[in-house]
């Protein structure tokens, strides 16, 4: 955050100084307290324009833009250069998803994948982007970015996308809502069959025993007839005794 350089400026320190100190501040990515100032906002039309010019840059602006911007007229420092560099990659990360080799070199104004590499990795390890190289693809896929500060004209743009963003949030909400409520109904529907099927079973099987004991019982009631009873029986078909010989 710009906040030190802010407090500096309210206290009396020279603002060219001052931006040309948290531009080449290797931790500071955010300028736009220190943009807002009426001080820095003095310099316009002035001497020291070039110094607005190029805390514009490194507040949401690219390399390129700083090369075709009267911000030019300060040659960078190394530290400079390096920093707007990352800046310029968390802008492009952040409006495409794949960004090619080719582009980064160009656009971030180096001259060999290493250099370009090493770059992306330490804006990495700086928080700034995350993601994965694919040198097979010469490709840098992204996960995310860092957000940059935003120009006044593109306020209404973002409201537009977050007023966007927000009615698909909505809408899947809305999709999502109806899907529990399905799958609530569908679950309610299955259990209640589940539940029928048992009983229907229960019954059944209830059924069935009623059935085997019934047919157990008439079995039970020809056989003891068979036995005892008719002239068929065993008993009516058993010999009588014979007189013994005179």
């Amino acid at each position: 955050m710009s906040q030190c350089y802010v407090d500096e400026v309210n206290g009396g320190a020279a603002i060219v100084e001052t931006i040309a100190k948290a531009t080449d501040d290797s931790v500071t990515y955010h300028f736009g307290e220190l943009l807002d100032l009426p001080q820095t906002q003095q310099l316009a039309g002035g001497p020291d324009q070039a110094s607005l010019e190029l805390l514009k840059i490194f507040a949401y602006g690219t390399l390129n833009d700083y090369s075709a911007s009267d911000a030019s007229a300060i040659t960078l420092t190394t530290g400079q250069k390096l920093k707007l560099q990352r800046l310029t990659l968390a802008t492009l990360c952040g409006n495409q998803q794949v960004v090619q080799y080719s582009t980064l070199m160009s656009e971030l104004c180096v001259s060999n994948v290493r250099q370009l590499e090493d770059l992306v990795i330490d804006a990495i390890y700086e928080g700034l982007v995350q993601g994965k190289l694919c040198q097979l693809e010469q490709t840098f896929e992204v996960a995310s970015a860092t957000g940059r500060d935003v120009r006044d004209e593109d306020i209404d743009t973002m409201i537009n996308l977050l007023g966007a963003w927000n009615q698909k949030s909505v809408e899947l909400l809305t999709t999502i809502q109806d899907n529990i409520q399905s799958a609530q109904a569908a679950g309610t529907e299955k259990k209640a069959a589940a539940e029928e099927f048992e009983k229907k079973k229960e019954e059944t099987k209830e059924t069935v025993a009623a059935q085997i004991k019934s047919g157990e019982k008439t079995a039970g009631g020809g056989m003891m007839n068979q036995m005892f009873g008719g002239g068929g029986s065993y008993m009516s078909g058993r010999p009588g005794k014979t007189k013994g010989r005179r």
